[in-house]
């Protein structure tokens, strides 16, 4: 059976990270859909991924289910779309003031950095380095 690499990733693989100083993205337990190696320790892989292999289908689901809702298509679709909602919801409570035509001209920059600085701080936030 061929499966080419897209589909590789909805199989449900456990990553294997080999990294000293790689800072884990918020959101998820890496620890119960990964196996994390220190560079030092590069020739233990086969005999820890051994110790493993009794954890390794509840691993692959993990992996495969954070997967879905944080990298696919769909589900990075639908942060962007709750960010957008979110800032439409803040639009709408300033409804009142943006409806006096010289007052809306001028809070359309301030929608545009509102927009940005949310999509922003969700990103960072996603890859954990919001402060």
């Amino acid at each position: 059976m061929n499966i080419d690499k897209s589909d590789q990733r909805r199989i449900g693989r456990v990553p294997v990270i080999i990294a000293d100083e790689w800072i884990e993205p918020r959101g998820m337990d890496w620890s119960s859909l990964s196996v994390r190696i220190r560079e030092k320790d590069i020739d233990a892989i086969p005999a820890r991924l051994e110790c493993l292999e009794h954890r390794a289908e509840a691993m692959g689901n993990a992996a495969r289910d954070a997967w879905n809702k944080h990298f696919s298509e769909a589900g990075s679709f639908e942060w962007v779309a709750d960010v957008c909602t979110r800032i439409q919801s803040r639009i709408y409570q300033c409804k009142h003031v943006a409806s006096r035509p010289i007052i809306a001209e001028s809070l359309k920059p301030l929608y545009r950095k509102v927009f940005y600085r949310e999509l922003t701080a969700e990103m960072l936030d996603r890859v954990g380095l919001k402060t």
